[in-house]
């Protein structure tokens, strides 16, 4: 049963009842299907659409079983909700009022602007911006960067005891430790003291494949996977994952390696998500170690997340774009009309200049085989680039 919380007492709640939307109500209303030209987000993610309805019960607080998010429609469809996939999330569309008519569900909530915002809101704020974060960091990487990815963020320890507890696999490595760190005091009459404190720490380490599922459960399908590419721009408002082009997957053990079983602090160089929080300043360092993998076919990009849109070639040669030429891997780095200077990535200072024609048929046709073409100035061009 999914409730809407009404009023609260120090014993129990009154709630909405919701439930899920069928094709009755639907018929009976004539309500606009879901589909993907109107609703991509909640038709391609397969979130279920609830209801609200008119039943107003209470319920004792130790009957909660978890908390739920659900969304307005158009909220839902904003491109700012980042938990898509989650097992807690929802959409709502309308409510049944008592006499059985069908009223629009608020069309913003989750968004609004609140003095005082309530729990659950404060959950959802929190677990979206990190989920926003741990998608963000995989996309767009150029192949000579390193697949490794820090950021930290402020995250409030509701949150984050949330996650924890939802994050519940048994190949989790949960580890609580005080550390003493070193800090210095201001005070108002211009002085300064070095001193030290305590700190609580938590640290939460994704590192095998229950895990990663565990964690998808919570911040959405989505996490751990990203494609390389061009960013989407007003003029190319869409960019998709191609064959050819670079998959950023987190390819985790399917158990625990025994050197973390004896150390669970262990620096380990395995894929994974690592969470390190310091309850007194609510900080939240991320830690993401991934791989790199040639799309050579879309089963490499479906197989690890089913609603995967894999283009069948890429769009040719761009600033950051990788191929094979001469045994070699190289990056593009300049375009100036019809050359590409291209900068090998396995030899130092080694830089040759292309047709772009060229590259292009090499950048749509990488990851497939390796290639081995003459190079000659008269396919390569090097004498009319600009210096």
């Amino acid at each position: 049963m999914v409730a809407e919380v009404l009023s609260v007492t120090e014993e129990n709640f009154t709630c909405r009842h919701y439930t899920r939307m069928t094709s009755d109500i639907s018929r009976r209303f004539s309500l606009q299907p879901i589909t993907s030209t109107f609703f991509p987000v909640a038709s391609n993610t397969n979130i279920v659409e609830l209801v609200g309805t008119s039943r107003i019960t209470k319920e004792a607080r130790i009957d909660v079983v978890d908390v739920v998010f659900c969304l307005p429609i158009m909220e839902l469809e904003s491109g700012m909700v980042h938990l898509t996939g989650a097992s807690n999330l929802y959409f709502v569309r309308f409510v049944l009022t008592d006499d059985n008519r069908l009223i629009p569900f608020p069309s913003s909530f989750y968004f609004s602007p609140y003095y005082i915002a309530p729990f659950s809101i404060r959950l959802f704020r929190s677990l979206n911006v990190l989920a926003q974060n741990l998608k963000k960091v995989l996309f767009h990487l150029p192949e000579s960067q390193e697949p490794k990815k820090i950021f930290r963020l402020f995250f409030g320890s509701d949150a984050f005891h949330y996650l924890r507890y939802k994050v519940n696999d048994h190949s989790v490595v949960n580890i609580s430790m005080q550390r003493r760190q070193r800090i210095i005091k201001y005070y108002d009459t211009l002085k300064s003291e070095s001193g030290s404190r305590v700190n609580n720490i938590i640290h939460l380490r994704i590192l095998t494949l229950p895990a990663l599922e565990s964690l998808r459960r919570v911040l959405g399908i989505g996490i751990g996977i990203g494609a390389a590419g061009l960013r989407p721009s007003k003029s190319r408002p869409l960019q998709y994952c191609t064959i050819g082009s670079l998959l950023s997957s987190i390819e985790c053990l399917p158990q625990l390696s025994p050197e973390v079983v004896q150390n669970p602090t262990k620096r380990v160089g395995c894929d994974g998500i690592e969470f390190v929080y310091t309850y007194e300043t609510q900080s939240l360092m991320c830690t993401i170690r991934f791989s790199k993998l040639p799309i050579v076919t879309a089963e490499v990009a479906t197989s690890r997340i089913g609603v995967a849109y894999v283009a069948a070639e890429s769009t040719g040669a761009y600033v950051g774009a990788c191929f094979h030429y001469e045994t070699e891997m190289y990056e593009v780095v300049a375009i100036c009309e019809t050359l590409c200077r291209c900068k090998s990535l396995e030899t130092d200072n080694k830089v040759v200049d292309l047709n772009i024609g060229l590259v292009n048929e090499l950048v749509n046709l990488f990851g497939s085989y390796f290639f081995r073409l003459p190079l000659d100035k008269e396919a390569v061009g090097f004498s009319s680039f600009p210096k």
